[in-house]
C-alpha cells in the first residue's frame, strides 16, 4: 500500500531514482529545499500544476509550428525515418543517427501516408539524394504537407516533454518543490527550447539524452548493479543513437570518475548481498570492468538500431547505388582526418560497427570544419571561438540570466539556524561542497559541452547549445532559497523575473526560432547578426504566401513591363514556395540554381530570406568587395540580357533559364544578386514575415541604382 505522506513528485522520482532504480543519484535533497508537503490539496495542486505546465509546453510548441513550412533539414530527416520503416535502408541521412527521425516517423507510418514507389528506379534513391526524395514524398505523391509535419513534430515535442519532466525531478530532489516548480516554468516556456522542441530534428533528442547518459553514468558510478549497468548503457545508446556529438559523453564520463576518485566515497556492488568497494584501485578496476559491459551492451544496441545488418543500403547494387557525395575518400582511405580518419578506416575494415553508422561519423566530421559560419556581417570558414558565448547572450531571455545571478548568489547564503559570524561555520562548508559534489554531473556536462562547443568549427547554429539549457533551468530552481520566510523585499525578485520571462515568451508566439532579446533590438535586426538555423531556416512560406494574397505593395514606380509588381524570391530553405502558393521569380537561393531568373530585373516586390541576403551558402564572402565588382563588371557586358530590353515576358524568361545554364551565367547571376544585396543591406526592409523573410518594394530606378550606379558598400578582400 503507497504511503499517502510522500508527494507525488516523490512517487515519480522513486519511479527512476529510487534504491534500486537511479538510487542516490543525487542523495538527499538540498538543505535549503523546502520540506516535502504532506497536506493532501498541496500534492493535488503540485501535480496539476506539473501537469498544466507540461501540457502548456506541448501546446505552444506544437501550435507554433501548424503555419510553418518546413525548415531545411526537416523534409531530409522525416523522410529518411519514414524510408527506414518501410524499406531497412539506411542511405538516405547517415550523417545522423536514426532514432529521432525514426522516432518522428512513426506516426506518419501508422497513418498510411504514401511513399515514393518503385524507388530503384529513382535516381534519387540510387544517389542518396534525401532532399530530392524528401521534395517527391512531400509534394509528388499525393501526401498533405504540413499534415505530415504536424504529427511528426508533434512526435518531437513528446520527447521535449520527457526533458522537462527530468528537468523538474532533477531540480526537485535538489532545491524541493518550489525550486522544481521554478526550472519546470522556466524550461516550458524558454524561446530556446520552444524553437526547436517543435522541428523534426535530431537537437531536442539529443539534449534528453545527453541529461540521461550524464545522470545513468554518475549514478552507475555510485551503485553497480545489473539494473544500473543496463539502463546506464541504454541511455548512453540512446545518446549515441540521437546525435554524433553524443561522443562526448566519453570525456563527461572520465571528469565524473576523476570527481569520483578525489571524492573518496564507496562505491556500492549489488551482485547478491550489497558491499562496498573503498578503495581506489578497486574502484578504478570495477569501473573499467563496468565499462567494457557498457561498451558490449552500446555497440549491441547501435548494431540493433540498424537491422543487425553491416551495410548501409539494402540491395545495392555497384556502379547504381552509392551512399550521399561529399565524403570523397570514403572507398579508399579517411587518411584526412588523421588518427580519428585511421580509426573510423580500421573499425569500417573489421566491420565492428554498420557501416552507415561509421560513414555518418566520418560524415561529421569531414564537414565539421569546412562549414561555413555567419556572424555579425563577417563570413569565415571555421568560425569564431567565441561564437556560441555571443549566441547565447543574444538568444537567451534577459530575466534568465537574473534568475541565474540569484541563483549564484544563493549558493553562498548562510543557512537558516546557523552561525551569525561572519566566517563560515565548518557545517557550513561541509554543505557547500556537499552541494558541489551532488550536482557535479550538471556543471560538469555544463563546462565540457561548452570547452568542446567553443573549440568545434561547426558555427551554424544557437540550436547546438540547446544540451546546455535544461543543465541552467535546474540550476535556477536554487532561487528558491530566496522565497524563504525572512527575505523580505528580495524574496519578490524571483517571481517578478520569472513573469517577466513568461512575457518575453508569449510574445515571440509563434516566432520562436527567431527569438534575439534587446541586446541587439530585438529580433527586427537580428538578420545583422546571426542567419541560418538561428533565424531563418525556411519556415516562413506560409506566412509570406498569406502577406502576398492580403497584401497589394506598389512599388514607389511601377515597372512599365506588367501590369503588376513582379514578386521576387530568394528562399533560404529546402520546401517548394509553390506548393504553399508563392509564385515568385526566382533569384539565387537553395534548393539548387536551375530557376534563377535569367532576366533583367525590374521594379517590384523582393522577398529575400535574410541568410541569402547575408549570402550564406552562395559566395564564400557576405560583403561586396573590390575583387567581386570587378568580377561583375569583367561579365556585365556579356550578358546583354540583364541590361534589356526592359519588357521580357514571362515564357522569354523562361526560355532564357532553360538555355543559359553554363557556369558563367550562373556566376553572373549570383554576383548580380549579390550586389543587389549589398544595396539592400544599407536601408531598413519594408516589411518581414516572421523576422526570417524580408520584404523590399524597390522600384525601377532602385534597381538601376543597385545593379549599376556606385556600390552600395565596396570592401577591401579579406585576408586569407
Amino acid at each position: 500500500m503507497l504511503d499517502r505522506r510522500r508527494t507525488i513528485a516523490d512517487l515519480l522520482w522513486d519511479a527512476v531514482s529510487g534504491p534500486r532504480c537511479f538510487g542516490n543519484l543525487l542523495l538527499e535533497p538540498d538543505s535549503h529545499s523546502d520540506a516535502p508537503s504532506t497536506h493532501p490539496a498541496r500534492l493535488i495542486g503540485l501535480g496539476l500544476a506539473v501537469l498544466v505546465l507540461l501540457s502548456a509546453h506541448w501546446l505552444l510548441a506544437v501550435s507554433s509550428v501548424r503555419e510553418k513550412s518546413p525548415t531545411f533539414d526537416e523534409i531530409a530527416h522525416l523522410t529518411n525515418g519514414v524510408a527506414i520503416w518501410k524499406t531497412g535502408d539506411y542511405r538516405l541521412f547517415p550523417p545522423h543517427p536514426p532514432l529521432a527521425h525514426l522516432w518522428a516517423a512513426a506516426p506518419l507510418i501508422a497513418s498510411g501516408f504514401n511513399f515514393p514507389d518503385s524507388l530503384l528506379d529513382l535516381p534519387d534513391w540510387r544517389q542518396s539524394r534525401a532532399w530530392n526524395l524528401g521534395r517527391r514524398f512531400f509534394y509528388a505523391c499525393g501526401n498533405h504537407p504540413q499534415s505530415m509535419l504536424t504529427r511528426g513534430r508533434a512526435a518531437i515535442a513528446l520527447l521535449s516533454v520527457a526533458l522537462a519532466l527530468v528537468v523538474w525531478l532533477w531540480s526537485r530532489k535538489l532545491f524541493g518543490e518550489v525550486g522544481g516548480i521554478i526550472s519546470l516554468i522556466l524550461f516550458a516556456f524558454s524561446p530556446t527550447i520552444l524553437a526547436h522542441a517543435r522541428l523534426v530534428t535530431t537537437d531536442v533528442a539529443a539534449a534528453l539524452f545527453f541529461l540521461l547518459a550524464v545522470a545513468a553514468v554518475w549514478w552507475v558510478l555510485h551503485r553497480i548493479s545489473p539494473l544500473s549497468i543496463v539502463l546506464s548503457a541504454l541511455a548512453v545508446a540512446g545518446l549515441l543513437l540521437s546525435k554524433m556529438s553524443g561522443l562526448m559523453i566519453l570525456p563527461i564520463a572520465g571528469v565524473l570518475i576523476a570527481i569520483r576518485l578525489l571524492s573518496n566515497r564507496p562505491t556500492v556492488v549489488v551482485f547478491g548481498r550489497p558491499r562496498e568497494i573503498r578503495s581506489r584501485p578497486a574502484q578504478l578496476g570495477a569501473w573499467l570492468l563496468m565499462g567494457l559491459v557498457h561498451g558490449a551492451i552500446v555497440v549491441l544496441v547501435i548494431w540493433a538500431a540498424f537491422g543487425l545488418r553491416y551495410s548501409a543500403m539494402k540491395h545495392a547494387r555497384p556502379g547504381r547505388d552509392r551512399l550521399p557525395p561529399g565524403l570523397p575518400t570514403w572507398d579508399r582511405d579517411l587518411s584526412e582526418l588523421g588518427s580519428t580518419g585511421r580509426a573510423i578506416c580500421w573499425m569500417r575494415d573489421r566491420r565492428l560497427l554498420p557501416e552507415a553508422y561509421l560513414f555518418g561519423l566520418a560524415y561529421t566530421l569531414h564537414h565539421a570544419e569546412a562549414r561555413p559560419a555567419f556572424l555579425n556581417g563577417q563570413m569565415r570558414r571555421g568560425g569564431w571561438w567565441y561564437y556560441f558565448p555571443y549566441c547565447f547572450a543574444v538568444k537567451t531571455p534577459l530575466p534568465l540570466f537574473g534568475i541565474l545571478l540569484m541563483a549564484l548568489i544563493a549558493v553562498g547564503m548562510r543557512l537558516p539556524g546557523r552561525s551569525p559570524s561572519r566566517e563560515p561555520t565548518e557545517p557550513d562548508r561541509r554543505s557547500k561542497l556537499d552541494g558541489l559534489y551532488r550536482t557535479a554531473p550538471l556543471w560538469t556536462l555544463l563546462v565540457v559541452y561548452g570547452f568542446f562547443a567553443m573549440r568545434a568549427g561547426l558555427n551554424i547554429g544557437h540550436r547546438h547549445l540547446l544540451p546546455i539549457y535544461p543543465v541552467l533551468f535546474i540550476f535556477a530552481g536554487r532561487t528558491a532559497a530566496w522565497l524563504q520566510p525572512g527575505r523580505r523585499l528580495m524574496r519578490w525578485v524571483p517571481p517578478a523575473l520569472v513573469v517577466l520571462f513568461l512575457a518575453s515568451s508569449l510574445r515571440t508566439w509563434p516566432h520562436y526560432l527567431a527569438y534575439f532579446n534587446t541586446l541587439i533590438g530585438g529580433p527586427d535586426n537580428a538578420w545583422k547578426h546571426l542567419v541560418d538555423s538561428s533565424l531563418d531556416w525556411g519556415q516562413d512560406l506560409p506566412g509570406l504566401s498569406k502577406w502576398l494574397r492580403h497584401n497589394a505593395p506598389q512599388p514607389t514606380k511601377p515597372s512599365p513591363a506588367t501590369a503588376t509588381p513582379p514578386v521576387y524570391l530568394s528562399y533560404g530553405g529546402t520546401a517548394l514556395p509553390a506548393a504553399y502558393g508563392v509564385e515568385a521569380r526566382a533569384l539565387p537561393g537553395f534548393p539548387g540554381m536551375a530557376e534563377i531568373w535569367m532576366s533583367p530585373l525590374t521594379g517590384g516586390v523582393y522577398c529575400i530570406s535574410a541568410s541569402m541576403l547575408q549570402q550564406y551558402g552562395l559566395l564564400s564572402q557576405c560583403r561586396w568587395t573590390r575583387s567581386l565588382e570587378k568580377e561583375y563588371h569583367d561579365l556585365y557586358p556579356r550578358f546583354a540580357w540583364a541590361r534589356g530590353p526592359r519588357r521580357t515576358s514571362p515564357a522569354a524568361a523562361r526560355s532564357a533559364a532553360l538555355t543559359k545554364r553554363d557556369d558563367d551565367h550562373r556566376r553572373f547571376c549570383k554576383l548580380r544578386f549579390a550586389r543587389l544585396c549589398a544595396f539592400l543591406r544599407q536601408r531598413s526592409p519594408d516589411d518581414h514575415i516572421g523576422h526570417s523573410i524580408l520584404i523590399y518594394k524597390l522600384s525601377d530606378d532602385d534597381i538601376k541604382r543597385a545593379l549599376e550606379g556606385e556600390p552600395a558598400e565596396l570592401l577591401p578582400d579579406p585576408t586569407p
